[in-house]
């Protein structure tokens, strides 16, 4: 249905170019409703498989489509998060000169992140994961005409593709050792016998590797606050639904190897000290949509952690509540901008005053990042920090420091943004990362937007995009 709503906007673009939006949108919601489907279905689980270019029926590539509880929930996640972020889009990017365009990009990396999800080989995997960095890299530089825009998606498809070389390897390698494609075989005892332990580690650490390029994990995190350059909706994509959630995703899927091969404690100790580091790091920025950024390298390290620590449920379970109280924030970002004229939370003006709607659907979220009963927030992280106090303590109080950090940037940035009357940024940069250029810190290598004009007063976003808040929330 993703790629089918991406046509529709060339063969019907006369038709549909005043609302490309509600067209895509309303597919998306036909996905989800799908992916639940299929998951109730006694067929389940699903599979499907064809070949690809064929030649005479004898030549080919193979590819599957495998829906099991993971896929379809995931899937069922990533169509939601971006119908609700579609439909956001549709206010705040009216009046774009190239309104279409972007819900075609837009769509396309829905329909990327959704092919590698239902994918149930290794090949299928690697062409959807290639086409989705593709994707991220039109849209992360929509904004051609900025300078910056061009450096920051140039910064990421460099970074995410040398990172990629470990997929392709390892995923070679795989197909070396066991002779076919297929992802269902990682959890067979047979196969994983064959591959045997060293070759599973040596696999499981190149996958890996992929997979911290894709969710910028460190010292792979440097694109993802330049990749802040696209429009507010991309950032809501890229950071809940698609490019990032992909790689907790593709190790979720390895996981029998990495268990096979001894390395999980690799990925716990990335994830555990990308979590605390990007925490840390969050209260040093003054653009709202840079401290979500660093929010999400983060939770992902959480995520990565509870992988490491046997936390396999609990790292999924985050990855599906993120997803969505992240989309949150990222469009209530938006609303701000939209409102305020500024991504600078101290000269955004006592936003609650303003923008009431956007004041409670993004405080929503807030709560949930924070981890405050009863939000999703709470229960996903208390059960990684569950599983790592079971297995590695000193992890835990890792995990714990960062959850300590989070609540503390998180409430700066409500109070700051939404009470405080404006005035003058005590930092565009912070002075004491100056010297560390390498980290991507401080130092704001885009150019910061403009003051809000003399006299200026934020107002409340428009309707579609206050809807898709209250969807969220």
């Amino acid at each position: 249905m993703a790629v089918v709503a991406v046509l529709s906007l060339g063969l019907l673009r006369d038709v549909i170019l005043a609302a490309p939006g509600w067209d895509l949108a309303a597919l998306l919601s036909g996905d989800h409703e799908e992916a639940l489907a299929k998951a109730g279905s006694p067929d389940f689980p699903f599979r499907l498989e064809w070949t690809w270019l064929a030649i005479r029926g004898e030549a080919g590539i193979p590819l599957v489509i495998y829906i099991d509880a993971l896929a379809a929930v995931v899937t069922a996640m990533v169509a939601l998060a971006s119908l609700f972020i579609h439909l956001f889009s549709i206010g705040y990017m009216h009046g774009e000169e190239r309104y279409p365009t972007f819900f075609a990009y837009l769509q396309l990396f829905s329909a990327a992140m959704l092919a590698f999800v239902l994918a149930g080989n290794f090949f299928h995997s690697l062409l959807a994961w290639e086409v989705m960095g593709l994707m991220s890299y039109l849209l992360i530089g929509f904004l051609y005409k900025k300078k910056t825009a061009q450096q920051a998606q140039k910064k990421a498809f460099i970074t995410t593709k040398l990172a990629d070389l470990g997929f392709m390897l390892g995923l070679f390698w795989l197909y070396l050792l066991i002779g076919n494609f297929d992802l269902a075989d990682l959890a067979n005892e047979h196969t994983l016998a064959l591959v045997g332990t060293g070759a599973a580690a040596a696999v499981g650490l190149l996958v890996f590797v992929a997979a911290m390029g894709k969710s910028a994990q460190f010292p792979l995190h440097v694109w993802l606050l330049d990749a802040m350059e696209g429009p507010t909706p991309v950032s809501a994509m890229i950071h809940a639904a698609t490019m990032v959630a992909a790689g907790v995703y593709l190790t979720g899927r390895f996981y029998p190897l990495l268990i096979h091969g001894e390395v999980l404690g690799v990925v716990a100790w990335v994830g555990a000290l990308t979590a605390l580091f990007a925490a840390v790091l969050a209260p040093a920025f003054a653009d709202v949509k840079k401290i979500l950024a660093w929010s999400t390298v983060s939770q992902l390290g959480y995520m990565f952690l509870g992988l490491g620590v046997f936390g396999w449920a609990a790292a999924m379970f985050h990855l599906l509540a993120h997803a969505f109280f992240k989309a949150l924030l990222f469009l209530g970002s938006g609303s701000m901008i939209h409102g305020a004229k500024t991504q600078d939370i101290f000269e955004m003006d006592r936003l609650k005053k303003y923008m009431p709607w956007t004041y409670w659907t993004f405080l929503v979220g807030a709560l949930a990042l924070m981890g405050i009963p009863p939000f999703a927030g709470f229960w996903s992280k208390d059960l990684i920090l569950h599983a790592a106090e079971e297995h590695a303590r000193f992890l835990w109080l890792v995990g714990l420091t960062a959850a300590f950090f989070t609540a503390f940037y998180t409430t700066r940035m409500i109070v700051i943004a939404f009470h405080k009357p404006a005035m003058p940024s005590p930092w565009k940069a912070a002075a004491w990362t100056q010297g560390a250029p390498w980290l991507n810190l401080g130092r704001d290598e885009v150019e910061p937007d403009p003051s809000p004009p003399e006299g200026h007063h934020p107002h409340e976003s428009g309707a579609e995009m206050i809807a898709a808040l209250l969807a969220l929330a």
